[in-house]
């Protein structure tokens, strides 16, 4: 069996593949801080309710 990663063999791919999650992560982040901020809540509020939680 191949692995996966394997699967991905160009380092354009890659690169493509890490623009498309810093989007996707910022745009999850963003969206979140917006709409606490929306809710009434301050920005350093709004951006520690975006960030995930580890406990």
């Amino acid at each position: 069996m191949i692995p996966v990663l394997l699967l991905v063999g160009s380092l354009d791919l890659w690169l493509w593949t890490a623009v498309v999650v810093v989007v996707a992560v910022a745009g999850k982040r963003g969206g979140t801080a917006l709409a606490a901020r929306a809710a009434g809540h301050d920005w350093n509020s709004a951006l520690a309710r975006s960030s995930p939680s580890l406990s």
